[in-house]
This record gives C-alpha cells, sequence and structure tokens, in this order.
C-alpha cells in the first residue's frame, strides 16, 4: 500500500503543469510532505498527513500576529508559525 502510494504521489509530478492547481501555501509543498511522512512511516501516516494537508490548504485561515510573531489559524484549527509557510 506504502508504494501505491508514493507511486500516486509521483504520478501526480509528472502531470503536465496546465493541469496542476495553485501553488502550495507551505515551503515544503503538499505532495513532498506526504510523500516524506510515507516514506518514512509507512502509508497509514502518510494518508493522515495527506489529510491534515488538504484541511489546512483550501483556504479559510487567518493571519494573527503575538508579540511579534505571525501566526497562521488554518481552518481545521490548527495553529502554525507562518514561518512555515509562502503566504
Amino acid at each position: 500500500m506504502k508504494w501505491l502510494l508514493l507511486g500516486l504521489i509521483q504520478i501526480y509530478w509528472q502531470r503536465p503543469d496546465r493541469f496542476k492547481t495553485r501553488c502550495c501555501h507551505f515551503k515544503e509543498t503538499c505532495s513532498k510532505h506526504v510523500y516524506r511522512i510515507t516514506m518514512e512511516r509507512g502509508f497509514w501516516a502518510g494518508l493522515k498527513a495527506f489529510q491534515t494537508r488538504f484541511n489546512q490548504c483550501r483556504g479559510g485561515y487567518a493571519v494573527f500576529k503575538i508579540d511579534d510573531t505571525e501566526f497562521i489559524l488554518w481552518r481545521d484549527k490548527t495553529i502554525i508559525e507562518r514561518t512555515e509557510t509562502i503566504l
């Protein structure tokens, strides 16, 4: 199963540019993140990483600042530092 998920990601990477979606919000793109997690921890962890990133990347986020540090509140209620993104 792990290799199936990795293969699907590789097929996604080889798609023509005209079919690619918008740019990823994160410095490590969503597909690279899921690929890395799948390689390191296996199929189920890769699926969980995909689900998390899919829920975060669909918009509906808010940027806020606390003590000169900017944070992003994603629509799934996850909070990360803005330095992890390209927003």
